[in-house]
């Protein structure tokens, strides 16, 4: 495990659209996982953001993304360079699963610590991630892209029902929440 500075340093080095005060977050709270707790990442893209949660903790990151999304056709495709990254940047505790988030939560079914959503930003898939995988997850979830309008109806809604959920604040477009 690195200090939340080493892992936001080393997840600058990949190319992603993450800020680095969302990154900064992401480690503080992927800091607080147990060892044997598990964080849960929807939309890994190049692994930017899976570097800096899964060098932040000792703690098991699954990385959930359908890998459908380029920033440049002249690159790579997403999960080749994911693993390539995960790899230089030494991350031995992802687990990829290369499979549509829609699907991914009908079968999930384990407690997730920690809930990262950075996923499609079109209110159904958003809510789907969110709300789908919201009810596995035991203390935080993180939202990416909150300032998109699709994203924030969900979390609004999330929000609004009883659930024992409360808004913590954010880091740029990142949104955090608790569960009380």
């Amino acid at each position: 495990m690195r200090s939340i500075d080493e892992a936001v340093q080393q997840a600058m080095k990949v190319q992603g659209r993450i800020h680095r005060i969302e990154l900064e977050a992401l480690a503080k709270y992927a800091r607080m996982v147990p060892t044997n707790g598990l964080i849960l990442e929807v939309g890994s893209l190049f692994g930017k953001s899976t570097i800096a949660l899964a060098l932040s903790t000792e703690a098991l990151v699954v990385a959930v993304d359908n890998f459908s999304d380029t920033l440049d056709p002249k690159h790579p495709p997403s999960l080749v360079s994911l693993s390539a990254n995960l790899t230089t940047a030494g991350c031995e505790n992802v687990l990829i699963w290369r499979c549509d988030s829609a699907k991914a939560v009908k079968c999930w079914h384990w407690d997730i610590h920690t809930l990262f959503v950075d996923g499609c930003h079109e209110y159904e898939y958003a809510r789907n991630d969110i709300f789908g995988f919201g009810k596995w997850t035991t203390d935080v979830i993180m939202v990416h892209d909150s300032h998109f309008p699709g994203v924030r109806k969900a979390i609004r809604e999330f929000l609004q029902r009883p659930s024992g959920w409360k808004w913590v604040g954010k880091a740029d477009s990142l949104a955090i929440m608790r569960r009380q």
